[in-house]
């Protein structure tokens, strides 16, 4: 990744982090998109999760399917990766 695009990318995510906050719309503003994708994903893992498991979110932003998930399978454990240092630490704030 050249700098350049890097630094876009980090400014881009920065910003976000500060307008967005612990928001849903963090990286997605269409809300009814939002939740259609983690209906989408808990579907899926409603049919898988069997057993106190593991999962890890690549790109979890703001934290926001995370912390869906933490309430809905309390046995899970999870864990959650970014790009974005700013959104990691929103992530982190959720607990």
């Amino acid at each position: 990744m050249s700098n350049t695009y890097q630094e876009t990318v980090t400014k881009h995510y920065e910003q976000v982090a500060e307008q967005h906050g612990l928001s849903e719309s963090s990286t997605m503003e269409d809300m009814t998109t939002r939740r259609k994708e983690i209906e989408a994903i808990t579907t899926v893992l409603d049919q898988l999760v069997q057993q106190p498991s593991q999962l890890l979110e690549i790109g979890c932003g703001n934290g926001v399917l995370l912390d869906v998930l933490r309430t809905r399978y309390p046995d899970l454990k999870l864990a959650g990766r970014d790009f974005s240092q700013p959104m990691v630490e929103l992530a982190k704030s959720r607990g």
